[in-house]
């Protein structure tokens, strides 16, 4: 069976935001919801093995 994951990408990213505090660069530029957003997307593709994957955001 085939299997299609269609990601609300703002709420990742909100989430991955607040899930994981403190990351920044060296000039102060927070990161966490860039690296939250990368392990969690890692996560379900090692989980579920989607044949197809999508991301979206709100405009």
């Amino acid at each position: 069976m085939r299997t299609a994951f269609l990601i609300d990408g703002t709420a990742f990213c909100y989430r991955a935001f607040y899930a994981i505090r403190g990351l920044a660069t060296s000039d102060g530029r927070p990161t966490n919801a860039v690296y939250g957003f990368a392990v969690m997307l890692k996560a379900l593709r090692d989980k579920h093995h989607p044949e197809y994957l999508a991301v979206a955001r709100a405009v």
